[in-house]
């Protein structure tokens, strides 16, 4: 039909401007990226892009088939650079502590590009795409145009943890999320790469609800979205990378360190900072700099003019008191008093200094035996279902 011949044509001019072929999806539930990766439902979307489920349906080379989210963005530059980063950094892994070591880190698989023209999911509205101008359709097919990437699906964020609890988590469970934190920033920081963007929405307990015994894995803590990653070891020089001032403030506003808010190129001691600010928040559900004097709680005040300027104001002041709270400063209760050891020693870190990860791990367990816990599996959340080790995880039904 000669619509169709105008929908190829269009397609074809698409291509070639891309340089590549790419799958084009005219009904997303049930497609198969990869050949492998079967699309489910929507799970997630906002400014960021869209979060599918899908499930595995091939691959020769795996031997269980996951529960996979899909991530679909229309920033194909950062998707990339994500991409390219996560992977590094598994590969690191793998190559320096093995295949059992990466296995405890968030699995990335593959990255592309598709022509998303599912009318219930783009801007197609109920026009016939074979009688539209030739040039009309090219510009259409163009805007419709999407990277993605597929991981391994995972639990729930620790902030819906947080959430469900409705306090503070105990002081014993956020020195050992703490301690996973940790370990998880040395794996990134060994590749050699910062991470940026510690927040309680992007740290996944335990493996995917549907997985066999997903109840027994909630001891298992990964860190995910790989956006922000950077490299503090310059590949080609294998060096230390260059402090610098930068050109706008990257990070999340209630985690991000006070060199991030000066606008200096991030390293490895601020992730350590961040992760100090995160056990803050987690054990006495707030930070001293979102304090503000004179703020009641409802009062209802224009905070500025307009949302734009408002963000700004609060950049500005959440910067001035990130540069003034020493770490005694930032502690508010008996329980955070307790680590001021581990702070100081994240805060007196200079920009190229190699952090000492097995120290600062010491001074985290000293904290839970100080208090008369002790460095295991037990979580606030996992009661009766706590195991010493991985080893003990029970086996799946046949």
């Amino acid at each position: 039909m000669e619509s169709d011949e105008i929908i190829v044509k269009a397609l074809e001019k698409v291509f070639t401007k891309l340089g590549e072929t790419v799958p084009v999806i005219f009904k997303l539930k049930g497609f198969i990226l990869d050949e492998r990766f079967k699309l489910s439902k929507s799970m997630a979307e906002g400014a960021f892009g869209k979060v599918f489920t899908a499930s595995e349906v091939g691959g020769s080379n795996y031997d269980k088939k996951h529960n996979i989210v899909v991530k679909f963005t229309q920033s194909h530059a950062m998707n990339d650079r994500e991409f390219a980063g996560h992977l590094a950094i598994l590969e690191s892994l793998k190559t320096n502590e093995g295949a059992a070591a990466a296995a405890k880190f968030a699995q990335v698989f593959t990255k592309g590009k598709v022509l998303l023209l599912d009318p219930k999911l783009c801007t197609l509205g109920n026009r016939d795409l074979g009688k539209l101008p030739e040039t009309e359709l090219v510009a259409l097919f163009e805007q419709q145009l999407w990277s993605y990437m597929t991981l391994r699906r995972y639990g729930d964020t620790l902030e819906k943890y947080l959430f469900k609890r409705n306090e503070p988590f105990s002081l014993d469970c956020s020195i050992k999320i703490g301690m996973k934190l940790l370990e998880q920033l040395r794996i990134i920081h060994a590749a050699g790469y910062t991470y940026n963007d510690l927040k309680l929405d992007n740290v996944l307990v335990g493996e995917c609800r549907d997985e066999p015994n997903y109840k027994y894995t909630r001891h298992r803590i990964r860190i995910i979205d790989f956006g922000l990653v950077k490299h503090w070891l310059d590949p080609i020089t294998n060096e230390h990378t260059k402090k610098k001032r930068e050109r706008y403030f990257q990070g999340n506003m209630i985690f991000a360190s006070k060199n991030a808010f000066n606008l200096f190129t991030q390293s490895r001691r601020d992730d350590l900072m961040s992760l100090c600010y995160v056990l803050l928040y987690i054990i006495d559900g707030d930070l001293a700099f979102l304090q503000q004097d004179g703020e009641g709680e409802g009062d209802g005040e224009e905070k500025s003019d307009t949302t734009a300027n408002f963000k700004e104001d609060e950049f500005t002041r959440l910067r001035k008191a990130k540069n003034a709270m020493p770490p005694e400063e930032l502690t508010t209760s008996k329980e955070t008093k307790m680590l001021i050891p581990f702070m100081d020693e994240c805060f007196s870190y200079r920009f190229a200094d190699a952090p000492d990860y097995a120290k600062l791990e010491r001074l985290l367990e000293k904290i839970l035996l100080d208090s008369g816990a002790e460095p295991d599996n037990k979580f606030d959340w996992n009661h009766g279902y706590a195991i010493a080790d991985e080893s003990e995880l029970p086996q799946a039904a046949v």
